[in-house]
């Protein structure tokens, strides 16, 4: 069965300048180098030709795959640099941006020919068109989603019925122990004043070690199943606790709170741009005047690393939860299949399914939606949980932070510096 493209090849009369062009223009790295002389009989055979001989190099960016030959031998027929897309054979190679107009700007001012401006080609797509010094066309596109009605969230069966039972273990618990120790500088000074918020607090984990800490806290989340659990793990704390079930878009709290936080992808789940602001907007009206709202989100590199085509397995007394990650890049969705297998009594395991999406939100997105929402300040921390994630290329979380008008409140910016956040302008 078919499954995907793999890469696409192009042939250039000069290797290093077309690699140049691919690595340093559009971000490709080199993977592989290769070459063959005259006579190589395999070869000659791939080919369909006789006498062949190149050099030549793959290059990759995400799951993209491009590539590149040098024909020495049989000599190639030139090519026009102005070769017309309607002739016969392949016309362009298309490449994904998130922000067109910049990478058009960008690409322009290094002496790239663009056949136009950037233009809507409908449905919420944008394309521009433009040659590699070769003359081979590519085009630039971005899908960008069209304003949705302002609607409430639909209702929809708790998929956290499913896997409740097994959700707590692994990554679901190092996640949220990573999270509270990065930001407990900005606990101090908070445990006399009113309660902070423990925003999608699911099973309560994080409820729990902000209440460890001393805090008055009040969690909310949509889902019974996972609330019954956070009422059982902190039952010890008493009043300090409180747990209500409600939808973040329509939070009602006295906005006297120093601090919200929300950690596990909760921006993520959010499916549209609307939805967003909404939720955003909901939560500055719950913080007092320099309040701050820190929350994590998944980067573009963790969702085309970690979500494309990866089967997870986590492991627990509870039970067993497979997670069968895929990321879509057109959409910027990330979907992921639960098969939980959960332990009930006498050892017998019950074997329940849901499916979850996420979303890939831009920084530039997140921060015109902070901003948006009514926030005086954006910040942004790059994070992991994970000690040596700072090994790979790029770090698969953000912290971000956003806070309201009206001076500094219990966390002063000082203390957000001291931590690693940048102010974004």
């Amino acid at each position: 069965m078919i499954q995907r493209i793999h890469h696409t090849a192009l042939s250039t009369p000069d290797l290093a300048r077309a690699v140049a062009f691919y690595r340093d223009l559009f971000g490709f790295a080199v993977v592989r180098e290769f070459a063959w002389p005259a006579g190589s009989k395999a070869a000659d055979r791939l080919m369909g030709l006789a006498g062949t001989a190149c050099r030549a190099a793959m290059l990759r960016r995400g799951d993209s795959m491009l590539e590149i030959f040098e024909f020495s031998s049989p000599a190639p027929r030139p090519q026009s640099e102005d070769r017309p897309v309607v002739d016969h054979g392949i016309t362009h190679v298309c490449f994904l941006v998130d922000d067109l107009e910049a990478e058009h700007a960008r690409l322009s001012a290094a002496g790239v020919r663009f056949h136009h401006p950037p233009q809507p080609s409908g449905g919420g797509v944008f394309t521009a068109y433009g040659r590699d010094p070769d003359g081979n066309v590519f085009e630039l596109l971005e899908v960008r989603e069209p304003a949705p009605k302002e609607a409430p969230l639909p209702a929809r069966r708790d998929p956290y019925e499913v896997f409740s039972r097994v959700y707590d273990q692994d990554v679901h618990l190092r996640i949220p122990r990573a999270f509270v120790r990065t930001l407990r500088p900005l606990l101090r000074g908070l445990r006399r004043g009113p309660a902070v918020l423990d925003l999608g607090c699911g099973s309560g984990l994080v409820t729990a070690h902000l209440a460890r800490a001393g805090l008055r806290v009040v969690g909310v989340d949509r889902s019974e199943a996972m609330l019954r659990i956070a009422r059982r793990r902190c039952a010890r704390f008493g009043p300090r606790v409180r747990l209500v079930r409600g939808d973040l878009a329509r939070l009602q709290a006295p906005p006297d709170a120093p601090l919200a936080v929300a950690c596990g992808d909760v921006v993520n789940h959010l499916p549209t741009q609307a939805v967003v602001r909404r939720v955003l907007a909901a939560i500055r009206r719950s913080l007092a005047p320099g309040g701050i709202f820190v929350f994590d989100a998944v980067t573009d590199f963790a969702f085309e690393t970690y979500w494309t085509d990866n089967t997870h397995l986590l492991r627990g007394p509870q039970g067993d939860l497979l997670m069968d990650c895929d990321y879509d890049p057109v959409r910027r969705r990330g979907s992921v299949r639960m098969t939980a297998y959960a332990r009930g009594a006498r050892g017998r395991y019950t074997r329940h399914e849901t499916t979850l999406h996420e979303y890939a939100w831009r920084d530039r997105e997140l921060v015109r939606a902070v901003r948006e929402a009514g926030f005086a300040q954006v910040w942004r921390l790059p994070w992991s949980a994970w000690p040596d994630q700072h090994e790979e290329p790029a770090m698969d979380r953000a912290l971000w932070c956003g806070r309201t008008p009206g001076g500094p409140g219990g966390v002063g910016d000082a203390r957000l510096r001291e931590l690693g956040f940048k102010q974004l302008r």
